[in-house]
């Protein structure tokens, strides 16, 4: 089963990253916010807080984001995530809800979000856009926004250490939403073929 990012702790950032294709669930999401354990031991959870999950893109994904997983195995006493922040992330997807509320947070911040596909799990309100962003599959296979996409231009907020995307192209002033940038400079990062990783035995 492929997952993505398991956030837990304080003032963790997750920042211009891509999920295509995840099968994951729960804690195997695209993005997964864990509830913390009161004063958890060393092998458990503390409480998230403060986390900025932001300029990331998730495409065709199984579950997108789930927020304060518990489970139904464990019964000690949970706290659920608190004055968290997503911004300007970009998903599309056919299963849903887009985004899964398992614990309900404290003090959690959306803006700039496109959500596209299918129901996105959220009360309606400020922060989120249910829009066709209009991607399309690249060259290297990462998807894109197309040159007509809502996302162009569009994201919420300053964030100026957000200074590239992930191909490490500069994100200007007025930055786009997801993890691109449309951009002409030059691509510093790619992402790496089969050929290029794994042992050699299994080319």
């Amino acid at each position: 089963m492929s997952g993505g990012v398991r956030i837990i702790n304080e003032d963790q950032r997750v920042i211009s990253n891509c999920f295509v294709d995840l099968a994951g669930e729960g804690t195997h999401a695209a993005l997964c916010l864990m509830n913390g354990i009161p004063n958890s031991p060393a092998f458990g959870y503390d409480q998230v807080k403060r986390a900025l999950v932001a300029f990331n893109t998730a495409v065709h994904c199984r579950e997108n984001i789930v927020i304060g997983y518990i489970s139904a195995a464990r019964q000690e006493p949970i706290l659920a995530p608190q004055d968290c922040t997503f911004a300007n992330n970009l998903i599309v997807s056919t299963t849903g809800p887009l985004v899964r509320i398992m614990t309900v947070p404290s003090g959690i911040t959306w803006e700039g979000n496109i959500l596209f596909g299918t129901e996105s799990g959220l009360p309606g309100g400020a922060g989120v856009t249910v829009s066709d962003p209009k991607l399309t599959r690249a060259a290297d296979g990462l998807w894109r926004p197309a040159p007509n996409s809502p996302a162009l231009g569009a994201a919420a907020g300053d964030f100026p250490f957000v200074t590239t995307d992930i191909d490490g192209q500069p994100r200007p002033a007025r930055k786009d939403i997801g993890c691109d940038q449309q951009s002409a400079a030059p691509v510093l990062y790619r992402p790496l073929t089969t050929a290029e990783v794994g042992p050699a035995w299994k080319k």
